[in-house]
């Protein structure tokens, strides 16, 4: 299954579903974050 494209997104803003999908994705982003500049400080010592 494909993830929607932001206007999707915003249109199914007030979903209940959305909101889960949102909190997940942002869940994943800070992880992939904390991921990302764990390997910049591995990489610049």
């Amino acid at each position: 299954m494909e993830w929607p494209g932001p206007p999707a997104v915003f249109k199914t803003g007030f979903n209940p579903f959305s909101r889960t999908a949102f909190k997940i994705a942002e869940v994943w982003l800070s992880a992939a974050i904390m991921k990302w500049r764990h390997f910049l400080y591995k990489e610049g010592n």
